[in-house]
């Protein structure tokens, strides 16, 4: 069975909240990239330190799509003058656009390895 305790492992942000106390709360999804069709579990997390330091709350029942309170909404990849491009063999880059309409990169993010 899987368990918080086997942190870190690759994993998907899926949600984030203000729940009605207040404290931020998150969903992460266990993932594996060997095992495309693998359906890991689900864990809530909470921050009672505007997001400093996170505790386990537990695995979040299936079946049950949001967390409780007002979940943020997703970031998209372009918005208002900016955007985010994938870059050719991983990683990305966020890009601005200048008054001239052309896109400029005001930073690159290379695909980190992660560590055997």
């Amino acid at each position: 069975m899987e368990t918080p305790q086997n942190l870190p492992r690759p994993s998907e942000l899926r949600s984030v909240a203000l729940d009605d106390n207040g404290q931020l709360v998150a969903w992460i999804k266990h993932i594996d990239p060997h095992r495309e069709r693998w359906e890991g579990p689900t864990y809530a997390y909470e921050s009672r330190d505007n997001g400093a330091t996170w505790g386990v709350l537990g695995p979040v029942p299936k079946g049950t799509t949001t967390p409780a309170g007002r979940v943020f909404s997703k970031i998209e990849k372009e918005d208002r003058g900016w955007r985010v491009v994938d870059m050719e063999g991983g990683g990305f880059e966020v890009q601005h656009l200048e008054v001239d309409h052309s896109w400029k990169t005001a930073h690159k993010f290379p695909l980190q390895m992660c560590r055997q």
